[in-house]
């Protein structure tokens, strides 16, 4: 059994990284308890890993300032001191707005 190439194929099929590594890890304990029952004399998965990025790790794009002020031009007038300051301190707009747990 080629795990490796199992795992490759599940990226190349857009599955993400987190189902990848769920299949892993239960693909893994199949393997294990395998083992244990005498089934299998080795273990595929061992050395295998599926990098998975931390929650909260963002790929989104900081906008230049002078996209930022292209982007001004279409908000209402009154918005604009909140965006500015959401493009200063990297706060989303709901925390501006005081809704701690929104969005």
């Amino acid at each position: 059994m080629d795990v490796r190439r199992w795992v490759a194929d599940q990226q190349k099929a857009g599955f993400a990284p987190s189902t990848r590594q769920g299949y892993l890890i239960t693909l893994g304990q199949i393997m294990r308890q395998a083992l244990q029952d005498g089934v299998r004399s080795n273990d595929p998965t061992v050395g295998i890993s599926v990098v998975v990025p931390k929650k909260g790790a963002s790929n989104a794009r900081i906008l230049t300032d002078q996209e930022l002020l292209f982007a001004l031009v279409f908000l209402p007038r009154g918005s604009w001191p909140g965006a500015l300051l959401a493009f200063d301190s990297g706060l989303r707009a709901p925390r501006l707005q005081g809704c701690g747990g929104c969005g």
